[in-house]
Parts: structure tokens; sequence; C-alpha cells
């Protein structure tokens, strides 16, 4: 506490399906998208392949769009976030 000169910030550890839950949620919320170059540094080959499994069929269903390295929820489909994210998800 402030008092006694603790550590006011605890540390949070995150598992690699939390991390890219959260990478999901994030990136596909904003108008950039998902980085696809930094997903592929930063996760395994399992959880890519996962992830390229999901972008595939949200591509064919046009729930999605690859721009350049980034994959973007398209502009007719942003009422849908948040079921779109939900698909990505690993659970």
């Amino acid at each position: 506490g402030i008092e006694d000169k603790g550590e006011f910030f605890g540390r949070e550890y995150l598992t690699e399906k939390d991390r890219y839950n959260e990478t999901i949620m994030l990136g596909l919320r904003t108008k950039r998208g998902i980085d696809l170059v930094l997903m592929k540094q930063n996760f395994s080959v399992e959880t890519m392949t996962y992830f390229n499994e999901e972008m595939h069929k949200q591509t064919q269903v046009n729930n999605v769009v690859k721009e350049g390295d980034f994959l973007q929820v398209k502009e007719e489909k942003k009422m849908m976030t948040d079921q779109i994210i939900s698909d990505f998800f690993m659970v």
C-alpha cells in the first residue's frame, strides 16, 4: 500500500491462449485491425493454425478482410464485431 511503500501494481501473467484472445479482442476493435506479422512473431504454430483456420472461415462469410499485413472487420459488419471476436476466441 501507500503507507508501507509496498508494490502497488501486481503482475499479471497471461497464458498464450489469454494473450491470443486479448490480441484478437483489441485488434479487431480497431480500424487498423490485427497485425498479422506480429501474430506470427508472437504465437506458436498451433495457435497460428487455429487463427488461420478461423480467418479463412470469417473471410469466406465476408466478415473480415485482409488489407496488407492487417486483418480487419469489414465496414458493413462492424455491428457484428463482438460476435466475430467471439468466433475467433480460443476457449
